[in-house]
């Protein structure tokens, strides 16, 4: 949390639009709703202050973030295919888990 600031005010304003918005029972509304104000609230905050590159920075990391995980993700679900497939032996789901760590490794 104290790292970055950007994601310490986006996370106040986040947290605050629950106590200005709260509809019970409903996580995703909540969560979203929450998370669009704190984003647009951090951007807002950023630009009032003339320190939009803060803001632009923080986006950029988060936009990398975005990136890595997806790719990381993306490696998980091949490796689940391989290991749900009850027609491969093990010896053959082995190969294919260390051809796709060659694969990850070399992207």
């Amino acid at each position: 949390i104290f790292t970055d600031e950007v994601y310490l005010v986006e996370l106040l304003i986040h947290e605050i639009s629950h106590r200005k918005l709260y509809i019970k029972n409903d996580t995703k509304f909540n969560e979203n709703f929450a998370t669009a104000v704190g984003t647009i609230g951090a951007e807002l905050w950023y630009k009032n202050q003339s320190q939009t590159h803060k803001y632009q920075e923080y986006q950029q990391a988060k936009a990398e973030q975005k990136k890595l995980m997806s790719f990381v993700l993306s490696y998980k679900d091949k490796l689940h295919d391989v290991y749900q497939d009850d027609s491969w032996s093990v010896e053959k789901k082995r190969k294919e888990k260390d051809k796709l760590l060659k694969e990850m490794k070399l992207s």
